[in-house]
């Protein structure tokens, strides 16, 4: 089993990967059907670049889930709608097995409770995603199919979730980024400091900063006069650096709290939370598997020793008998599975390309949108 870590899962401490992640740091979680990875793995296909779906995940500010049965059947859909769709089958096979599944988690809902039963009757085989999204709580569905879309499961538009998730990629990228410029700058001078305490304890050293500060003092006259015009000047530097980013900064604060009032505006609201739906979100949005332990910690964070052992023991009643809990070792456990190809060789050399400007998603032309949002695709 092969998988693809986000970012933020293979850059996050096990020590520090708790609830107190920075907001734009945190693993989004969404399910996803094959109504929406068929189109989206048709873009891929055709323009060879990952699609916003795929950034978003490889970043790790939307972590995918998708029901047992959409392992088998996007392939097969793949085959069916290649003409239709115009793309290359046996491309769009590759890029399905390279790109999509090591990145999706595929949980077995088996015995979930049905949060919208009426799903039975109008397409039962959309009854796992319903599941899923069931156990997940208030999660982000996407999925253009009509049926989940009319019973309030799914978002009215996944296009605009997809565009959500970006952003708030996006978003997170650029702070990490800066992030990384700053604790890389910190270890340099951090660096420097303690080479300088070094010099200074050993005698060479003492003798060779004695004699620089005494040229420094003989040539007071020559260096001073520069010294203080070079300070005079960098006030106004400074503020003109300052007015420079700081519309940049505002902007992407801006933009990320309107992608993230959008990703909550389309979540779907669940049944009334309880143990099972807790462990679910909390899983599902961990940059890593987690023991018993860790769980209890993290749920009743204030509870007494006795009392979180009586967690404990419901949660080792309760894990194993939901198939949607995998063990990944003898202790940690996560929310489905992930790189589900069963030993495939995976190409050393990615299928797709980073586009240097994502294209949005088609919605005009009739051809467009019947790739793009295909209403009654299962």
């Amino acid at each position: 089993m092969t998988e693809r870590l986000s970012l933020i899962e293979s850059s996050t401490p096990r020590p520090g990967s708790d609830d107190s992640t920075l907001g734009v740091f945190r693993i989004r979680p969404q399910v996803v059907d094959t109504s929406m990875l068929l189109p989206d793995v048709a873009a891929a296909c055709r323009t060879g670049c990952l699609t916003k779906f795929l950034s978003s995940v490889e970043f790790g500010s939307v972590r995918p889930f998708a029901g047992w049965h959409v392992w088998a059947e996007v392939p097969r859909k793949i085959e069916e709608r290649a003409a239709e769709m115009g793309y290359d089958r046996l491309l769009a096979e590759a890029i399905w097995w390279d790109e999509y599944v090591p990145r999706l988690n595929f949980v077995d809902t088996l015995g979930l409770e049905i949060p919208r039963p009426e799903i039975l009757v109008r397409d039962a085989s959309d009854a796992p995603t319903v599941a899923l999204a069931g156990l997940l709580g208030e999660v982000v569905v996407a999925a253009a199919d009509r049926d989940l879309r009319d019973i309030g499961v799914a978002a009215t538009d996944w296009i605009t979730t997809i565009e959500a998730g970006y952003a708030l990629s996006v978003a997170g990228s650029e702070a990490w980024g800066g992030m990384l410029m700053m604790r890389v700058s910190g270890y340099s001078l951090a660096g420097a400091g303690r080479a300088g305490i070094k010099i200074v304890r050993h005698p060479v050293g003492q003798i060779v900063l004695a004699g620089l500060l005494i040229g420094l003092f003989l040539t007071r006259e020559r260096w001073m006069p520069r010294t203080r015009s070079w300070l005079k000047d960098l006030g106004p530097r400074l503020d003109s650096l300052v007015e420079t980013f700081s519309p940049l900064v505002g902007q992407m604060v801006e933009d990320y709290r309107r992608a993230d009032a959008t990703w909550t505006g389309a979540a779907f609201a669940g049944q009334e939370e309880g143990l099972l739906q807790r462990v679910a979100r909390m899983l599902a949005s961990s940059p890593h598997p987690l023991n018993r332990t860790e769980m209890t910690r993290r749920l009743y964070p204030s509870a007494t020793e006795r009392e979180r052992r009586a967690v404990m023991v419901e949660l080792a009643r309760l894990l194993p008998a939901y198939p949607a809990f995998v063990r990944v070792n003898s202790r940690d456990w996560q929310l489905g599975r992930s790189g589900m190809d069963f030993g495939r060789d995976r190409r050393e050399v990615s299928l797709l390309k980073r586009p240097a400007i994502h294209v949005p998603y088609a919605r005009s032309t009739p051809r467009s949108v019947s790739e793009a949002q295909p209403s009654d695709e299962k």
